[in-house]
């Protein structure tokens, strides 16, 4: 048996946003977000994480309320 790398989360979400943007990625709270949005949106966070000091490999922790804008 051979080990396999699965693709990474970030990666994944590029492309799907790449390839279909205007597609729902996200429903719930009465919200709908596209691939597009929720790209745009995770990297922003992840900019002001790393503003912060945060780098690749830290681990975070996250108490929020299930919704679009929490993933």
């Amino acid at each position: 048996m051979t080990a396999t790398t699965a693709p990474r989360l970030d990666a994944l979400l590029a492309r799907a946003a790449r390839d279909h943007p205007g597609r729902t990625a996200l429903e719930g709270a009465g919200e709908s977000w596209t691939y597009a949005r929720l790209e745009r949106a995770v990297d922003a966070l992840a900019a002001r994480l790393a503003a912060t000091g945060v780098a690749p490999g830290d681990r975070i922790g996250v108490h929020a309320p299930k919704s679009p804008a929490t993933v």
